[in-house]
C-alpha cells in the first residue's frame, strides 16, 4: 500500500470513528432504548470515567447489546467474560447489575462486513479499550 492510500484509509476510519462517537449514548438501564436488529459496530463506555472499555461488531446490534451483553452469560458474551475477570464479579446477576449501573453504549449501523471489521480493529487500536486488551492477553 502506498503512503497516499494508507493516509486516506486512516483518515476514512478516523472519520467513521468520530461519527460513531458523536452518536447518542444509551444506558443499559433504560429498557426503552431502541436498538435496531441490524449489523453494525458499537462502543461500550464506563459511565463514570467516560473511557471506551469495549468495542465490538455484530450482525444484530439489538441481540448483541441488549440480550448477549446486558442479560446474557459469560459463555455467549466476551464482554461479560472480560468484565467478570476485570472487576472480580462473582455471578451473572452481579455482572448484569454492574453493566446496568456503570455502562453506556453507542452504535452505528454498518451493513458491510469488511467495513465492520476494519472499523472495529481501527477503534480497538486507537482507543485500546481495557476489556478488548485483556481478552487478547489470555
Amino acid at each position: 500500500m502506498d503512503t497516499q492510500k494508507f493516509d486516506a484509509a486512516i483518515a476514512y476510519y478516523l472519520q467513521m470513528m468520530k461519527e460513531l462517537m458523536k452518536k447518542e449514548k444509551h444506558s443499559f438501564e433504560n429498557s426503552k432504548t431502541v436498538v435496531p436488529e441490524k449489523a453494525g459496530v458499537y462502543a461500550i463506555y464506563d459511565k463514570k470515567g467516560g473511557a471506551i472499555i469495549y468495542v465490538g461488531r455484530t450482525k444484530h446490534l439489538n441481540t448483541r447489546l441488549l440480550r448477549n451483553h446486558k442479560r446474557g452469560n459469560t459463555k455467549r458474551s466476551q464482554f461479560r467474560r472480560a468484565l467478570k475477570r476485570d472487576k472480580s464479579l462473582e455471578s451473572e446477576d452481579d455482572i448484569t447489575r454492574y453493566i446496568e449501573k456503570n455502562c453506556v453504549f453507542q452504535f452505528m449501523e454498518i451493513e458491510d462486513f469488511e467495513e465492520q471489521v476494519r472499523l472495529e480493529h481501527f477503534m480497538t487500536a486507537i482507543s485500546a479499550p481495557v476489556l478488548n486488551v485483556k481478552l487478547k492477553q489470555r
